[in-house]
């Protein structure tokens, strides 16, 4: 019923191993089972419509998941792995309604959830109790990423309307900012410790640039393209040491593999104008499957990490 909200997540509704599907559409929470059934009990009307991913918390890794889904109404809802409302969990409405999902992570024996609307980021606990208040509002950017970098004192970092880099710190709320160079309404980034050294620089599209920024306002690389980047940007993992970002171009149906510098890997790029997935169809063979989707095919690419 509707278009599917950001992308089905997987679960173990039955702690067996196998494995089902959840998300939302704009009117309904839904699980369905690995032939396409139903999950008994779903799906599930909401009590208005939601226009924010599902998001899943798993909070002690046992498997009993709560669905949080976010409302037109500007309540968020708390389900448990059998469909059923968590109604010891209460947060306060919602200045507005919000695109963006909610966040979950714990650091020192504390739970933060984390909900962003169009004037100001929310910090509860598990019962939606208010855990923090910045001492400044932030409004999230629609293209913005939210991530934790933890330690002694964890650290929310996202991007503001302002296209400012905004590092929260969990104790007192303080808050560091930091303005972007050209970053733009329809920009889209992420997240990613680029040097191992335990913080998080920001990489972002901007047209025909990729472009890294680390938490001092410094550029890290500005790499251009030879046509316009798509509002995708995906990490991929071959080792604890080789990470790379993947990119592409449906304007000139070409996609990239970029290291840690900024540089395009070594035969890119390759032919292609969808987002892309990469794994293994076999083991031993020291190499990886690329898939991508080119006009009305399915490329399956072999590469070398």
């Amino acid at each position: 019923e509707g278009d599917i909200i950001g992308s089905p997540r997987q679960v173990d509704l039955y702690h067996n191993n196998k494995l089902q599907y959840v998300f939302c559409t704009k009117n309904k929470l839904y699980a369905v089972d690995r032939n396409g059934n139903m999950v008994d009990g779903y799906p599930i009307r909401l009590a208005a419509p939601t226009y924010a991913p599902l998001a899943i918390f798993d909070y002690d890794a046992k498997r009993d998941y709560r669905f949080v889904v976010s409302c037109s109404n500007r309540r968020i809802y708390m389900y448990d792995r059998a469909g059923k409302r968590i109604m010891g969990f209460t947060p306060t409405q919602l200045e507005s309604c919000t695109h963006h999902p909610i966040m979950w992570f714990s650091s020192h024996s504390k739970d933060y959830i984390v909900a962003c609307d169009s004037s100001r980021i929310y910090f509860w606990n598990r019962r939606g109790e208010e855990r923090l208040r910045t001492k400044s509002s932030i409004a999230r950017a629609y293209g913005g990423p939210l991530d934790v970098e933890f330690g002694n004192s964890p650290r929310v970092v996202t991007v503001n309307n302002d296209g400012e880099l905004c590092i929260i710190n969990t104790v007192d709320g303080d808050t560091r900012r930091i303005t972007l160079p050209s970053w733009r309404k329809n920009s889209l980034g992420i997240l990613i410790d680029l040097d191992g050294d335990g913080l998080l620089e920001l990489v972002y599209t901007h047209g025909k640039e990729l472009v890294a920024v680390n938490q001092l306002g410094n550029v890290v690389y500005r790499t251009t393209f030879d046509s316009d980047l798509d509002d995708w940007i995906h990490i991929f993992r071959f080792s604890e040491h080789d990470v790379r970002l993947g990119i592409y171009s449906s304007s000139a149906q070409k996609l990239w593999l970029v290291n840690a510098s900024g540089n395009p890997s070594t035969g890119y790029p390759l032919e292609g104008a969808t987002p892309f997935s990469i794994g293994s169809f076999g083991k031993g063979r020291g190499s990886f499957n690329l898939i991508v989707g080119k006009e009305n095919t399915v490329r399956n690419y072999e590469i070398k990490p």
